[in-house]
This record gives C-alpha cells, structure tokens and sequence, in this order.
C-alpha cells in the first residue's frame, strides 16, 4: 500500500514538472531552506530585464547524486537575435564562479548558443520558460525570472534533478 501510494505521489510530482508547473519541485518537504528561497523568488519575480545579458552565480542541486547545500556554479546567455535565445553551461566543484567574468561576446564564444527553434524563449506573465527537449523524456528545462536584480533560475533535469541557481547580472 506505501508503494502504491510513493508511486502516485511520485508520478504526480512527475506529471505537473512534464506539464511545466514547478510548483510541486519542494513537494513533500525535499529542498532546503536556500532552494525554497530561491523558487520563492523566482515566484515572485518578473520578466522586466534588459536583454541580452550574461548572469552567472551559485547553483544547488536537489538530486541524489549531489550534497543539496553545497554550491555549484551556472552561466547561462539571455541572446536577441531577432527574438530571445538560450545558452548556458553549469559547472559541478568549482573552487569559485568560472562564469564571473564574461561579457555578452565572451558568452556567445564560450556557451556556443545556438539561434535554433528548441533555444527560443518564452515569455511568460512570471518568468521566462526554455524546454531543450520539447514534448520529449528526458526533461531538460529552464525556468527564470528577475527579482531585486537577481537571476532566479529553476533548471529541470528529467523528474530526479533539479536545481535552484541565483544568479547576478555581468
């Protein structure tokens, strides 16, 4: 009967991420404190930034493969070419932030964006929203939006990885 019921639990939480709501990624208690604050923010957040920009900062990973509270490193491009465009990279036990110096032309070389229909970005009334593998498993998605400055980015790797990165603007 607990098997029965974790399964349901577990492909509900995996039905609402596949459906693009991410409001159930800290369901049952499973983020820390910074992972909440960081979804909490990025809730709370808005679509009003300049673009195109670089932002980079720390990452924490909800998977079991990662200690939690431990902080990685993102990097991502928000690019115009026409319209909005993807491009990132996320770098696991950095001493420190690999990402803190680039401009937008570094960016570009280094993170090799692509100007493709799968990299296109979408505005939402919360947040920007990126699916690199539309209507297909594994998940690969990116959530994000702008709050007091901050980048507030949600990443979603298949349904047992996701993580919470807060991110400064170069």
């Amino acid at each position: 009967m607990i098997k029965n019921f974790l399964a349901v639990v577990f492909f509900s939480l995996s039905f609402q991420i596949f459906a693009g709501d991410i409001d159930g990624v800290c369901g049952l208690d499973s983020c820390t404190v910074k992972m909440k604050s960081i979804l909490n923010e990025y809730q709370e957040g808005s679509t009003d930034m300049e673009l195109p920009g670089v932002f980079s900062g720390e990452c924490f990973h909800k998977s079991r493969m990662y200690n939690p509270n431990h902080a990685h490193y993102g990097g991502i491009l928000v690019d115009k070419n026409d319209k909005l465009y993807f491009g990132g990279s996320f770098y696991f036990f950095a001493p420190d932030n690999p990402y803190r110096d680039l401009d937008i032309d570094s960016a570009r070389e280094r993170f090799k964006i692509k100007y493709e229909e799968k990299y296109l970005v979408t505005k939402k009334d919360t947040g920007f929203y990126v699916d690199l593998n539309p209507d297909q498993i594994p998940l690969w998605r990116y959530y994000f939006s702008q709050k007091d400055g901050l980048i507030n980015l949600i990443g979603v790797w298949g349904v047992e990885h996701i993580m919470f990165c807060q991110m400064t603007r170069h």
